[in-house]
């Protein structure tokens, strides 16, 4: 997870095309996307190192370290999933009825 965090900033992954609603809006700029989804898998790789060390040096204090980042990781993922089940679905509906709605 933390290799695929540095990827997605390294090589820019992750633009949408200009016909998908919301984020599309920033296809120009490929950095921002790259940015937050290197920063949700770098923060839960953070979670999952963490909670190694912990079971590694038994060191609990730190699984709540690891607990937060999960947390936070899980929610930004799960707003991000949601976002882009419903601009997926648009960009499909714009390249198949020739339109460019954007929500």
């Amino acid at each position: 997870m933390a290799v695929l965090a540095i990827t997605f900033v390294r090589f820019q992954l992750g633009a949408a095309p200009p016909e998908e609603p919301i984020t599309g809006r920033f296809g120009h700029l490929p950095i921002l996307e790259a940015v937050f989804l290197g920063g949700l898998w770098g923060i839960i790789a953070l979670g999952a190192i963490l909670f190694a060390i912990a079971l590694l040096t038994n060191r609990p204090q730190l699984l709540r370290w690891a607990i937060w980042a999960w947390l936070i990781g899980g929610v930004a993922l799960l707003l991000f999933g949601a976002m882009n089940f419903y601009t997926h679905i648009g960009m499909y509906y714009n390249i198949e009825h020739g339109t460019s709605h954007k929500w």
